[in-house]
């Protein structure tokens, strides 16, 4: 298709489409593969570029439905295909780099400046507002409502989880009071001028470690507004939860800069699959210094009655008088990595680990970290794979579950021991797994859970790892509803 003309609808000199290379057009196919890969979203994208609905096809996997739409493209199924692909998806998720880098390439087949004349001038400065909608019926009921409160609502975009009007009032905080009264709808007030697009997915780490896959953000939500929707997670609450959260972006290899949280996403650089780090700030002095060295000491001290009474457990402090680390080494039945993804893994008794005492120890939970292979849902994997790769500094990071989440200063790391044992022999895990929901390339069930390694949580599931962790005395996999909230306009999942 590469090359092909196509006439301007209401006549005129022909108009070439976007001359993308064969290279290029696997890329898109590729990219909108990836961004619309659910039936809804691929479905509301090519109503919103006007692809024709009687050449839509039946849904099969992301993939295979949109290789046969670009074969529909290719026959000449509407006009100026690659250029309306591009801009119309960059119109929702304006932040895509691939997207942005397609367009740069090509930036020469843009229309030329006499043809962008004819678009009609911009209207005066207005608010848009994004609300999160999931079906027509929403989209409808939404518009409805901002048009009784006098906004004249326009649609600008529309995908499968969010619309965007444009509305007749500029006045930020006039908008703000007014949707106050809309019914429990998630909704994002844009002011004029800024960015009025969505981010497609966001990683944030929560204060104990966990990420949390943040789904359709707009960009012009707020930092903080982010943190607080992530802290929402928690019903139980977290230790310092009295304090101002702190934000970080997290750079590749896990350093952190910090973020105003009155920005906006846009404004503080944030882009797709960006990662955060939420936290809460350190006052002066919030460790009493006499607390924590009685809390080391403490600690010592249940650690080596722990050792005395299980002599397979050894523990080896960083000093003989205050430690802050200790590497700890323990035999137990488990499971290692496969050495080919797919196969069964090999059995596994023998596990180092370490446990990291910070700062802020014992306000703060320790961090404990697996350092041999070890092959655990709830383990962030210590092997080679593409998870480990992509999150180098997540290396052997633990999911402590429910003794995070209601973790006290006066933990008995007596407790912290048994735990990290029963999470070693199964008897202490955590996946979720939804009884209809499946991969539609693999067929394999689709995971939504409190997990760090997806590929052991698909091993969980299935019969023979079932049969695998009862006969080392396991228990059977645990079935927990997923989180998921629209305060802000978000969708919240556990990061798979």
């Amino acid at each position: 298709m590469p090359g092909r003309q196509s006439t301007r609808q209401g006549g005129g000199e022909p108009e070439r489409d976007l001359q993308l290379s064969p290279g290029d057009v696997d890329l898109l196919l590729d990219e909108v593969s990836r961004i619309f890969s659910t039936e809804d979203r691929a479905g509301a994208f090519l109503r919103t570029v006007r692809f024709p609905g009687r050449l839509v096809p039946s849904w099969t996997d992301a993939l295979g439905f949109w290789t046969t739409i670009f074969t529909a493209l290719d026959s000449g199924a509407m006009e100026e295909p690659y250029r309306r692909l591009i801009v119309g998806a960059l119109r929702v998720y304006s932040a895509n780099q691939v997207l942005i880098d397609l367009q740069d390439r090509y930036a020469e087949d843009q229309v030329a400046p006499e043809q962008e004349a004819e678009s009609p001038a911009e209207p005066e400065p207005a608010c848009h507002v994004v609300l999160r909608v999931t079906s027509e019926e929403e989209r409808g009921t939404a518009e409805a409502w901002l048009a009784d409160l006098g906004f004249d609502p326009r649609e600008e975009w529309v995908s499968a989880t969010a619309v965007s009007f444009r509305l007749n009032e500029a006045d930020s905080t006039v908008v703000t009071e007014q949707l106050r009264a809309l019914p429990d709808i998630g909704w994002t007030v844009v002011p004029p001028g800024q960015p009025d697009y969505l981010l497609r997915q966001l990683f944030v780490e929560g204060p104990d470690g966990r990420s949390f896959r943040f789904s359709d953000v707009p960009a012009s939500s707020t930092v903080g507004s982010v943190g607080e929707e992530l802290i929402e997670q928690y019903p139980e609450g977290l230790p310092g939860s009295d304090q101002p959260l702190v934000i970080d972006r997290v750079a590749a290899d896990g350093s952190g800069r910090r973020t105003n949280p009155d920005n906006t996403l846009a404004e503080e650089g944030i882009t797709e699959d960006s990662r955060l780090r939420v936290g809460f700030q350190r006052r002066a002095a919030a460790v009493n210094p006499l607390d924590r060295r009685e809390a080391l000491f403490r600690v010592r001290n249940q650690l080596q009655q722990y050792v005395d009474a299980n002599p397979e457990f050894r523990v080896w402090p960083n000093s003989p008088a205050l430690p802050t680390e200790y590497d700890i080494e323990f035999t137990q039945p488990s499971f290692g990595p496969p050495v080919t993804p797919g196969e069964q893994p090999p059995d596994l008794d023998r596990h180092e680990l370490s446990i990291v005492l910070g700062q802020d120890f014992p306000i703060t939970a320790p961090r404990v970290r697996w350092l041999t292979e070890v092959f655990h849902p709830n383990v962030f994997p210590t092997y080679d794979c593409d998870l480990l790769r992509e999150r180098e500094y997540m290396r052997g990071l633990v999911c402590l579950g429910t003794l995070a989440e209601s973790y006290q200063p006066a933990l008995d790391f007596a407790e912290l021991c048994k735990t990290l044992r029963d999470i070693a022999g199964y008897r202490n895990y955590s996946v979720f797994a939804p009884d209809d929901a499946a991969d539609p390339v693999t067929g394999q069930p689709l995971l939504h859970g409190d997990f760090y390694d997806r590929y052991a949580a698909q091993w969980v599931l299935s019969s023979e790892g079932q049969a695998r962790i009862a006969k080392i005395g396991g228990m059977p996999v645990r079935r927990i509803p997923t989180s998921r909230t629209v305060r802000y306009g978000f969708e919240i999942e556990l990061d798979t």
